[in-house]
Order: structure tokens, then C-alpha cells, then sequence
């Protein structure tokens, strides 16, 4: 299961959902803004919303479903050349004719149509980029301080980071994360190869708590800094120095 791939259609579904509110109160809308344009005076006004109206007051929302359809590959084709629907009607969308991305893809996908998006758009798709985040994070945050493989947001085809310590991969990163990629790698592998470093075990469960946060409590609660080292010091929350021999 895609993690990422199921936070974007969440954030997707939580929109349709609200835009779907938004259409309800149309004519609510246009009466309130008839009541306006006629100095304020209530009356029962029974008149049907017309065209005009209704694409008055759904042009920002209009705007939206564009935008989402577009991420989505769910906007007709443009080409002329594009193949028809085994019915000849109209020509099957993109997401019809392709494997829809996931995992990392999507993110790549959704980073650069936030990018090349315009003040309107950018602000809907940086939404949805940011939901497709949450669960690849997740799994960045399990590598990089607990030295713990993919959970489920890389996706089929990602490149993923190779760890030679008990087989196990790393986690794919996104091409908009490209710089960093051999510094998580390595990241990632120390913590693994700590875990079979003699005495080295306390130190990362040390690590551990700060990740999880379990250190910000006893902090709370009056007890030692752990970013002090001398509170540490013979209380067993360090490993002893060990000589290049001994490792």
C-alpha cells in the first residue's frame, strides 16, 4: 500500500467534499447579493439562480476543479491524436491510457506542478503536495534517526538507498531531494551498523528518545538536559569509548 499515493487522494477527497459544499450554497449566494444590489430590502424572491449567476459565483471554484483535474490526469486530452474510448466517445484521459504515479513519483509530480503553478493554483497544489508529505516524512524520519527501511511511501519503482547491513533497503528519495540523497544514504547506514557495534546499543536508544521525543518530557518534568553530555556521564547513557582495535 502507497502511503503517499493514499494522503493525496485524503487531501483530494477533503476538497471535493468542500467544493461540493460551496455548490449548496450558491443560490444562497445570489440571493444575498440581489438583496445587496437592491439597497438591502428582504423580500421573497423566488426567481431561479440564472446562467450568468451561476458562473458568477462558481468562477474561483471552476478555476479549482481545473486545477485538480490537471493533477489528477483526469483533463481531456489535447492533442488531436489521442485514442477515443472504446465506445468512440470522447478521448480517454490520461489517467486511463497511464499508470498514475506514486510513491516518490508523486511527489516529484506534485513539487513541479506547485512550482510552475500561478498564485491561484500554487496555493491548491502546495496543499495537496504537503498532505503527499506527511507519510514520506514518516518513513525519512524512521531511516534517519532509527536507521529503519521504507514503510510503504516509496512506491513500485523507486530507486532506493542499497544497505548492506542485514539486507534491508533504505528509503527512495524524491528527485527534488537529489542533493541529499547520498547524505541520507549514510545517514541511514551508520545507524545501521551501530545497532552491531558492541556497547554501542545504549547510545542508540539514546537517539532514539530524542527522535521520539521522550527526552523533551523528562526535560518538562525537571530532570537533566540531554544535550548536556556531562549529564550522562557514568549514568550509563553513553557507551564507553571503544579503540579501533576493539571494534
Amino acid at each position: 500500500r502507497d502511503g503517499v499515493q493514499c494522503a493525496f487522494l485524503g487531501a483530494l477527497k477533503q476538497m471535493l467534499r468542500q467544493y461540493d459544499d460551496s455548490l449548496r450554497q450558491v443560490r444562497a449566494a445570489a440571493l444575498d447579493r440581489r438583496q445587496a444590489e437592491d439597497g438591502g430590502v428582504r423580500g421573497g424572491d423566488l426567481r431561479p439562480v440564472t446562467l450568468l449567476e451561476l458562473l458568477f459565483h462558481t468562477e474561483e471554484l471552476r478555476s479549482h476543479l481545473a486545477w485538480l483535474a490537471a493533477a489528477c490526469w483526469c483533463d481531456p486530452p489535447e492533442d488531436a491524436g489521442a485514442p477515443e474510448a472504446p465506445d468512440g466517445g470522447v478521448p480517454r484521459a490520461r489517467w486511463e491510457r497511464e499508470a498514475f504515479p506514486r510513491g516518490t513519483a508523486l511527489l516529484d509530480m506534485l513539487y513541479q506542478e506547485a512550482v510552475g503553478a500561478d498564485a491561484g493554483g500554487g496555493e491548491l497544489l502546495q496543499y495537496l503536495f504537503r498532505a503527499a508529505l506527511e507519510p514520506y516524512f514518516s518513513d525519512l524520519t524512521r531511516w534517519l534517526f532509527f536507521g529503519r527501511g521504507c514503510g510503504g511511501s516509496a512506491g513500485p519503482g523507486a530507486v532506493q538507498v542499497e544497505v548492506g547491513v542485514e539486507g534491508e533497503g533504505g528509503v527512495a528519495v524524491p528527485d527534488f531531494l537529489g542533493a541529499l540523497r547520498e547524505q541520507v544514504a549514510l545517514t541511514g547506514q551508520q545507524l545501521r551498523v551501530l545497532h552491531l557495534v558492541p556497547g554501542a546499543v545504549p547510545f542508540v536508544r539514546f537517539l532514539e528518545t530524542l527522535a521520539s521525543g521522550g527526552e523533551d518530557d523528562r526535560e518538562r518534568r525537571g530532570g537533566a538536559d540531554p544535550a548536556d553530555p556531562r549529564a550522562l556521564e557514568g549514568s550509563g547513557g553513553l557507551p564507553k569509548s571503544y579503540s579501533a582495535g576493539e571494534v
